[in-house]
């Protein structure tokens, strides 16, 4: 029932925004509200910030705590969970989590590689050690 729901509002949702009339009202917009500028000496106004969302998929928190499990099995890829439109969290499958230590650790590895390159390097033998 859900799913289907779902699918409801985002159909709704593009007929809607997909609408001619919705266009030229859009279209008209700047027109009826014009820009105001401010006052010299007026304090600026509040900007809300544009959160960066770094999935491709995301789900509420609310929807998150009805069925983690579904979430889970049905991500294909990385999942942020908003709270309030603003990501609070991110869920990766385990092997893109595995992956990124994985690449951290390289990274490490590869530091101290670069530090230790301007070393003399000291011949040893396996049987010495």
């Amino acid at each position: 029932m859900t799913i289907l729901k779902t699918y409801y509002q985002v159909f709704v949702g593009l007929t809607l925004f997909s609408h001619p009339v919705y266009r030229r009202v859009r279209a008209l917009l700047p027109y009826l509200f014009p820009k105001r500028t401010p006052e010299p000496g007026a304090s600026a106004p509040k900007r809300s910030t544009m959160e960066n969302i770094l999935a491709r998929t995301s789900i509420g928190i609310s929807e998150l705590k009805i069925n983690p499990t579904a979430v889970i099995e049905r991500a294909n890829g990385p999942v942020a969970v908003l709270n309030r439109n603003k990501p609070i969290a991110y869920l990766i499958p385990a092997r893109a989590w595995e992956a990124v230590c994985e690449r951290l650790g390289d990274l490490q590895l590869a530091e101290i590689v670069r530090k230790r390159s301007d070393e003399t390097p000291v011949n040893v033998k396996l049987d010495e050690l």
